[in-house]
C-alpha cells in the first residue's frame, strides 16, 4: 500500500469531512419537518449545511472528464451518450419527436432490394476483376526461384505462367456469365460487368507479359538475328570461276 503524503492525507481528510456533511444534509432534507417554528440557530445551521459545495468526482471519473497526462498516458474524454440514452434525458413531450426523427432517418438509410443486389454484385466484381494480379506475386517468386537455366522445373513453371493467363482470357466469358441476367435488367450492373471484364483481361495480359520477360531472360524467345539464320540466304563475299581446256 502506498503511504499517504501530507498533501494526500489532507485531501483525504477534507473529502471525508465533506462526505459526512453531505450525509448530514441529506438526512436533514429527508427528515420530517416539525410543526413548531425553528429557532434562529437552527435556521442558521441548516442554511449553512445546504450551502456546502458539492463533492468533487472520484479520480477514476475526473481523469476521463478532464484529460491530463498520468505517467505518460493521455486520458481522453468519455464517449458520447448513445441516442437511446439521450431519449430518456429529454423533457416531457420531446421523446416522441426524437423517436420519430430517428425512425425517419433509419427509413431513409434503409436500402431497397435493387440496391442490395447491386451492392452484392459490385462486391463480387471487385474480387473477380483483380484476381490474376493477386496470383502474380507468387508466380513471380516461383519463377525467380527456378533461375534462368533451362531445366525441367524452369520449363514447367514458366510454361504454366504462360498458359494460365491465356486460358483465363479465353474463359473470361464463363467467368462473368453469372451476371448476365442482372446486367439485362440493370444498366449500372451491365456497365460494371463490362468494365470488370476489360480490367480482368488487362490483368491477364500483365501476367502474360511477366512470363514473356522470364522467357527472354532464359533466352528462349527468338528476338536475336541469330535465331533466324536458317531462313536467311548466306551472303557471298567472294566468287571464283574456273574453266577447263582440252
Amino acid at each position: 500500500m502506498t503511504p499517504l503524503t501530507p498533501l494526500s492525507g489532507s485531501l483525504f481528510l477534507r473529502l471525508r469531512v465533506l462526505d459526512v456533511l453531505h450525509r448530514t444534509r441529506d438526512s436533514l432534507s429527508h427528515r420530517h419537518i416539525p410543526t413548531h417554528t425553528p429557532t434562529l440557530a437552527h435556521e442558521t445551521q441548516i442554511s449553512a449545511l445546504l450551502r456546502l459545495p458539492p463533492l468533487p468526482p472520484p479520480p477514476c471519473i475526473s481523469s476521463y472528464t478532464h484529460p491530463h497526462r498520468i505517467s505518460g498516458t493521455v486520458h481522453h474524454r468519455l464517449p458520447p451518450t448513445p441516442p437511446l440514452l439521450l431519449l430518456h434525458s429529454l423533457p416531457f413531450g420531446s421523446e416522441a419527436m426524437a423517436s420519430t426523427a430517428l425512425n425517419a432517418n433509419a427509413a431513409a438509410k434503409q436500402m431497397t432490394d435493387e440496391e442490395i443486389t447491386r451492392h452484392r454484385i459490385m462486391t463480387r466484381l471487385n474480387d473477380i476483376r483483380t484476381q490474376p494480379l493477386k496470383q502474380l506475386p507468387m508466380t513471380a517468386f516461383m519463377m525467380w526461384m527456378v533461375g534462368n537455366d533451362v531445366s525441367i522445373f524452369s520449363i514447367m513453371f514458366v510454361g504454366m505462367a504462360v498458359v494460365n493467363p491465356l486460358q483465363s482470357i479465353l474463359g473470361a466469358g464463363k467467368m462473368f456469365a453469372d451476371f448476365e441476367e442482372d446486367a439485362k435488367t440493370d444498366r449500372q450492373i451491365r456497365s460494371a460487368v463490362n468494365q470488370a471484364r476489360w480490367i480482368y483481361i488487362g490483368c491477364c495480359l500483365i501476367a502474360f507479359l511477366v512470363a514473356l520477360v522470364k522467357l527472354n531472360w532464359m533466352e528462349l524467345l527468338p528476338v536475336n538475328s541469330m535465331d533466324w539464320m536458317d531462313n536467311t540466304p548466306p551472303t557471298y563475299q567472294e566468287f571464283s570461276i574456273g574453266t577447263f581446256y582440252h
